[in-house]
């Protein structure tokens, strides 16, 4: 991991309602059908827009020969503590959040950082399986996991390494009120954020996802 709080962007503002709305209804669905995983998986990408995230999209390699690809709608949200100077990073926790379909029936969470920065997020991901690290013999990957979920059913990754970093922060979270989770209003300071990610991962023989180069997912952060 990495952290270093760049210059400030300039961009739209005010969160994406339509598709926030969305989401808080596919998670009642989900929570009336008792599907825990998915309402975990939903929700962690709801705050994320309740907070004034506008989504990304990425190109995922799906395969271990990395020729076949899938396109991603993304989001990140995270919790950084700043130093006393406000330029950089003492301690955080990102995340990154990904689906497929109308409906998001195909979804993929990473954590990277500890998962004490955020109580917000920790049931879901305690829920989804996330809060052990990747088996792997990078011991700098200790604070890492993560799930593919398809409806209900979680599959959380066995091996593999992610790599993330804050980018640029942007303006202040436009925050939006949904039903099925308390977005982080009270927050002392909350942004817009790019993270920069790069990751390979192995959810079982015939599923990974990976990104080879370094890229951008937009989301936000609220600083500590």
């Amino acid at each position: 991991m990495a952290g270093c709080l760049d210059h400030i962007s300039t961009g739209p503002t005010g969160p994406v309602t339509a598709v926030a709305f969305h989401f808080d209804s596919l998670s009642a669905q989900a929570s009336a059908a008792t599907q825990e995983n998915r309402v975990a998986a939903l929700d962690l990408v709801l705050r994320a827009l309740a907070d004034g995230a506008i989504p990304g999209i990425l190109i995922l390699s799906t395969g271990s020969t990395g020729k076949d690809t899938a396109t991603y709608n993304t989001v990140g949200w995270g919790a950084a503590t700043v130093n006393a100077s406000g330029d950089s990073l003492t301690d955080s926790l990102m995340l990154f959040l990904g689906w497929r379909g109308a409906n998001a029936d195909t979804m993929v969470v990473i954590r990277s950082g500890d998962t004490r920065m955020s109580p917000q997020v920790q049931a879901e991901l305690a829920t989804l399986g996330l809060t052990s690290r990747i088996a792997t013999s990078d011991s700098t990957d200790s604070l890492t996991s993560a799930g593919f979920v398809i409806g209900n059913t979680v599959a959380v990754a066995d091996s593999g390494v992610v790599a993330s970093g804050f980018g640029v922060i942007g303006a202040a979270c436009a925050f939006l009120t949904v039903a099925s989770v308390t977005n982080d209003a009270t927050a002392a300071a909350c942004n817009r954020e790019l993270y920069t990610w790069v990751f390979g991962l192995r959810f079982s023989p015939s599923t990974r996802l990976g990104l080879a180069t370094q890229s951008f997912s937009p989301g936000v952060v609220v600083r500590q």
